[in-house]
């Protein structure tokens, strides 16, 4: 009688054995899918903000050179001249001496 209740305590062990290593790899999968899953999301995220950074570093690369342009010295003159009214003056020469008359 002692082995049939020993036998029925080994495969209640057994059993709860099993259920426990089931368990454990299930849990160990689903942790690896979405540890995965979690990566890819954040690797595409990733990539979704380096093409909105490009995209401003190319807007502003476009708006220095229309600052460049406009900031040009024949561009402030055309502008001076068509809106205000503005002249150039034409460079006179001077000449300076320092020291003694003679």
């Amino acid at each position: 009688m002692k082995k049939h209740n020993l036998k029925k305590n080994t495969s209640f062990s057994d059993f709860l054995f099993f259920f426990g290593l089931v368990t454990l790899t299930t849990s160990i999968l689903i942790f690896i899918v979405t540890l995965k899953n979690e990566c890819l999301f954040l690797r595409n995220e990733i990539y979704h903000l380096e093409n909105i950074q490009s995209g401003h570093v190319n807007k502003v690369k476009v708006l220095a050179g229309n600052v460049k342009n406009l900031s040009r010295q024949d561009r402030i003159e055309e502008i001076a001249l068509e809106k205000f009214g503005l002249h150039i003056p034409v460079p006179e020469s001077l000449t300076v001496y320092i020291g003694e008359d003679s």
